[in-house]
């Protein structure tokens, strides 16, 4: 028997007003495995918890019209660990990923 662990996907959806949150929102919380679902307009972003695929959650999204992308996924579990290795907080660890993704989109690799 293998259970699926739960995880953490974050989406960033063209959304831009309460009515497309919520369409975006119903659209995923029918994909099985989704145990929930946090929209932010402000910054267009959806998190998705559960066991749920992320191309399952991608296809939902984009079901909807409105353009999607993954922007993140995994557990963050794991990294607590890291954190720990490297002598820092896991907010300091996010925040440094983070910049390292925005340098790697701006660079173009």
């Amino acid at each position: 028997l293998i259970l699926a662990m739960d995880r953490e996907v974050e989406l960033t959806v063209e959304m831009k007003c309460e009515s497309c949150a919520k369409t975006v929102t119903n659209s995923l919380q029918e994909v099985p495995g989704v145990s929930s679902v946090v929209v932010d307009i402000k910054t267009q972003t959806v998190l998705i918890k559960g066991t749920a695929e992320s191309s399952s959650l991608l296809c939902a999204a984009t079901s909807t019209g409105f353009r999607a992308k993954i922007s993140g996924q995994g557990s963050i579990e794991g990294f607590n660990e890291v954190a720990k290795k490297f002598g820092c907080s896991l907010a300091t660890l996010q925040e440094s990923l983070a910049a390292v993704a925005e340098f790697r989109g701006a660079a173009g690799g």
